[in-house]
């Protein structure tokens, strides 16, 4: 009944259990904000504000997988981020929880708010523990999205090198996956880390690699914008045709925040080469639609141009719109340099306090470990001694047993037992002398048949007790007998051999029926020491002469007997108890 309740408990548990970890469906309105955030992110947008008075009654998981789809959306819809307050609490809610299936996208998106924020150290960090994450497999787009950016922003960093690492994870990732643009992407990113490490002829080569790819794939358009910096490369190198000729088919990229650096390098190739009127064209061109860059280059390139042409009052109002530019230029600089070095500090504070956590966490886990290990030895050690003491007690009761058998064979032998058996024989004797008067023939039978068995019994024990007395006799009129008791008492024989103590075991274990095998199954294996001891007690030498013969103090002598009576008894006893056992034996 107890098994069964139990069983029933057990199952209600699991039942428990199951429910508690079923996953419940997001509401609709989430899950189609959702649908559209590759495509339509200003749709989705409009939805998630639609849903905003619906999230305070929604369970804690909802509310932060909104915020999670915020974040995205903003993000997809090319918002600039300017705070980290929605995405901080996602990340701690889904690391709380070691949800493995938004936390690698909560810690992507806490990439890119931070790299918007201009926290670099703290981008890439998210990014990193992002794809840590994701299994080692190919095939995740997250995995790609967590590549290019890592790279980007570590070329934002110049750090060229861990830029290059990065990207040709990302191109073998893309490569593995068949996703082609991002593989265009990856390339031009390689030729950027090169043209930073001044590897301009590695940087020209994969210009030229991503451009045939996006070529050979029918990518117009991206095959444009690569143009655009293959003709910034010839620019460099002072290669101005080559140049022309590339720029002509990167005009055709129309992407509005490309054209600024075409108008760029066009300007610079025609000035080069010569052209005036096509440079004064594309400068004049960046000061209507250039950004803060391309307007100061615009700008000295002008006033460079007045200056030949002797228009010092054109000259001097380029030259002053060139100063502003550059204050501005300047200015974004210095913003920039104060916020990466803020974002450094902020960063080395954030690992300062994660170490001084970690550490304390670790101290704390080793706490754990040390009292979940005192906790499981002293268990340990509970099943040990119980074991122990279980084994014990199992050994006391065998020998008990065997204590109790051995007594029941030598009372069996004994003369007491003899005298008992002539007094039962006696009785019966007497009893049937009654039955004749009685003609009780069944009960005459019976106790014939008793009578006869003890008188049986009698007989062999009568038997056993001369031949044991006969062999007792023959033992000690031996000459091993004699010659272990002059050495022990006359010293007419000092010296005892290793083949002298084999023969008195020999002897003694067909005097008394394998007398030392009986002793080793009673008491277990005795050492050498304690064997000699036994085979002195049964030949009658007393403690002086066992003393002298096994060449050990009287007190080892004594002890050595003291624990044979325990080891076989499991009680404390006198040496003399010992003897007396070994005697009969």
């Amino acid at each position: 009944m107890k098994q069964t309740a139990a069983s029933l408990c057990t199952l209600l548990l699991l039942c428990l259990c199951l429910a508690a970890c079923r996953q419940v469906p997001y509401p609709a309105v989430l899950r189609q904000a959702d649908s559209l955030l590759r495509t339509r992110p200003d749709s989705a947008m409009a939805l998630l504000r639609q849903a905003a008075p619906l999230m305070p009654q929604q369970p804690e998981d909802t509310r932060m997988y909104y915020r999670l789809l915020c974040v995205k959306a903003a993000d997809k819809a090319y918002v600039v981020h300017t705070s980290d307050s929605l995405i901080r609490p996602v990340i701690a809610y889904y690391e709380e929880h070691r949800d493995r299936r938004h936390l690698p996208e909560a810690y992507y998106y806490g990439g890119r708010v931070y790299r918007d924020l201009g926290d670099a150290p703290q981008a890439l960090d998210y990014l990193q523990r992002a794809l840590d994450l994701l299994p080692q497999e190919e095939g995740d787009m997250l995995k790609s999205k967590i590549y290019s950016q890592m790279a980007m922003l570590f070329l934002y960093q110049h750090m060229y090198d861990e830029a290059l690492v990065i990207l040709r994870k990302a191109h073998a990732h893309n490569v593995a996956t068949g996703n082609v643009r991002s593989r265009i992407f990856n390339l031009r990113d390689m030729a950027d880390a090169f043209r930073g490490n001044n590897q301009m002829d590695s940087a020209l080569c994969y210009f030229r690699k991503s451009y045939d790819l996006a070529h050979a794939n029918g990518m117009a358009d991206l095959a444009n914008m690569v143009q655009s910096q293959i003709a910034s490369m010839y620019d460099l190198l002072g290669e101005y045709d080559k140049a022309r000729e590339a720029l002509q088919q990167a005009f055709k990229y129309k992407h509005k925040a490309g054209q600024s650096a075409i108008y760029s390098i066009a300007a610079d190739i025609y000035l080069h080469c010569g052209q005036v009127d096509s440079a004064l064209y594309y400068n004049t061109r960046l000061l209507d639609m250039g950004n803060v860059y391309g307007k100061r280059a615009a700008y000295m390139d002008l006033a460079q141009l007045a200056m030949e042409n002797n228009d010092a009052k054109k000259a001097l109002e380029y030259l002053h719109g060139y100063a502003l530019y550059t204050d501005s230029v300047e200015q974004m600089i210095d913003v920039e340099t104060v916020r990466r070095m803020h974002a450094l500090y902020n960063y080395q504070l954030r690992e300062k306090e994660n170490r001084e956590l970690e550490a304390k966490n670790a101290r704390q886990h080793l706490w754990i470990v040390y009292a979940t290990t005192a906790v499981l030895l002293l268990i340990t050690f509970s099943l040990l001694q119980y074991q122990y003491n279980k084994r014990k007690r199992l050994r006391l009761a065998v020998q008990v047993e065997k204590l109790k058998f051995l007594k029941r064979a030598q009372y069996e032998q004994s003369k007491a037992y003899i005298e008992e058996n002539e007094r039962k024989i006696a009785v019966l004797e007497r009893e049937l002398q009654e039955s004749h008067a009685t003609n009780n023939e069944l009960h005459k039978e019976l106790l014939l048949t008793e009578r006869d068995q003890i008188v049986a019994q009698n007989n062999k024990a009568k038997a056993d007790r001369k031949e044991q007395e006969l062999a007792t006799v023959k033992f000690k009129q031996s000459e091993i007998y004699a010659k272990f008791h002059r050495a022990a008492y006359e010293h007419s024989v000092k010296i005892i051999e290793e083949q002298d103590w084999e023969l008195l075991r020999e002897e003694l274990d067909i005097c008394y029926k394998n007398f030392t095998s009986r002793l080793n199954a009673l008491v277990g294996p005795l050492s050498c020491i304690n064997l000699r001891i036994c085979l002195l007690i049964k030949a009658g030498i007393y403690m002086t002469g066992i003393s002298l013969l096994v060449g050990r103090e009287k007190s080892t002598i004594v002890s050595a007997r003291k624990k044979l009576y325990k080891k076989m008894t499991g009680e404390d006893g006198k040496p003399e108890q010992w003897d007396k056992f070994i005697a009969t034996f």
